[in-house]
């Protein structure tokens, strides 16, 4: 049965679900407001899932292993299944997933993926730690997928709000991606922050979400119309972040990857897909990231 749990200190109050080993709550008891997306259908059902063992979308919903096609949706299904508890203390949580008979059918790969919630005064840090359980080469994506309400005052409109990106450089360089999810490659397009900062003009996700590759960013945030820090997403060391909002949505997810979708006509084996990890047999991936809720 899936339950929710839940870490509490003197500034935040944060549930997870057993679901997903999903994020569903993070309160701020300083502020006296919800920092994470409350998952209304209206717009976006979820809150902040994991994406495993693909990051975004698959050309033509499959993908090659040993000379056999697989399907898979959009994410990969960890955001759909329901995670062990491994451990709970008064300052961490741990989910456990194991592949199963039926996972393999669809992932002919044997492993297990533990999610870790951290929570120390204002700072959530979130670990992943991937193990691969067979004497063969796993192939995965991780990625997160945390969406924060922008704005957080029913006065104020998201386009007041600003992209913090942490450094002084203007011209980044992203992939865009078609109407199936896939990145474009050859059309590459420039985002421009200055002095590290962008504002949220509603067209700036008109065409979705922007990707940041080659380690672009190692920390991105989302500041109040003043400017002020208010959320920030530590992620040193992933080679990928995305940053997403539906149109008209009241949120903006930022989106630290391991992996990313495929590229648009991409027909290659898993192992050539673009971002893949691999991990020997009998290694353990780990990587962890840091969400500080700003004072």
């Amino acid at each position: 049965m899936s339950e929710t749990r839940v870490l509490e200190n003197e500034a935040l109050r944060i549930e997870v679900n057993d679901f997903g080993a999903e994020l569903a709550r993070v309160y701020d008891k300083n502020a006296g407001r919800e920092v994470l997306w409350n998952a209304d259908p209206a717009y976006w059902n979820r809150h902040a899932p994991v994406l495993f063992p693909f990051v975004g979308a698959l050309q033509d919903e499959q993908y090659q292993y040993n000379n056999k096609s697989y399907r898979m949706g959009q994410h990969g299904f960890a955001r759909d299944s329901v995670f062990t508890l491994e451990e709970q203390q008064s300052t961490l949580i741990c989910h456990k997933l194991t592949w199963t008979e039926d996972s393999f059918k669809k992932y002919p790969f044997k492993f297990s993926l533990y999610i870790t919630h951290i929570l120390s005064g204002n700072v959530i840090k979130v670990c992943w730690k991937v193990v691969n359980e067979q004497e063969e080469a796993m192939y995965f994506g991780i990625g997160a997928h945390p969406a924060f309400l922008a704005p957080v005052k029913a006065e104020e409109k998201q386009e007041d709000y600003y992209l913090n990106l942490y450094t002084d450089k203007e011209n980044y360089t992203c992939l865009r991606i078609n109407e199936k999810g896939l990145a474009l490659t050859e059309t590459p397009e420039t985002f421009v922050a200055q002095g590290g900062f962008c504002p949220l003009k509603k067209d700036l996700f008109k065409d979705g979400v922007w990707i940041f590759e080659n380690a672009q960013l190692q920390k991105a945030g989302l500041a109040l119309p003043d400017k002020t820090p208010y959320i920030e997403i530590n992620c040193e060391g992933f080679p990928y972040v995305g940053i997403w909002t539906k149109p008209g949505a009241p949120f903006v997810c930022l989106e630290p990857w391991y992996g990313r979708t495929d590229d648009a006509g991409f027909k290659g084996k898993i192992q050539d897909k673009a971002g893949i990890q691999k991990l020997n047999a009998g290694e353990t991936f780990e990587a962890d990231y840091t969400i500080t809720v700003c004072h």
